[in-house]
């Protein structure tokens, strides 16, 4: 990625928290910050859920990039997005 991005996180009681038409649950985190990363580099985006249920990481494409046929569109922009993480116990804060 040649530049800054942000991601989401999307929850979901039951079910996906995306979906392939990107239809969306529960936004629980918004506007996180992705760094400019080398090439081949990666990162790691973290989370602390607040309630049992499942997850998914949103990453955003740069608002330039073109929407291809294939992509996930959420909010206007092509998307991807992370396996769906499955949260069956947490420490409620």
């Amino acid at each position: 990625m040649g530049i800054t991005s942000t991601y989401s996180v999307y929850y979901s009681e039951t079910g996906n928290p995306v979906g392939p038409k990107g239809e969306t649950g529960e936004l629980v985190f918004s506007k996180g910050e992705i760094p400019k990363i080398k090439a081949k580099g990666s990162i790691k985006l973290t989370y602390t859920p607040k309630k049992q249920g499942f997850y998914m990481f949103v990453t955003f494409q740069h608002p330039d990039k073109p929407i291809g046929s294939g992509d996930i569109v959420i909010e206007k922009k092509a998307a991807a997005v992370s396996n769906k993480i499955n949260v069956n116990n947490c420490s409620k804060q």
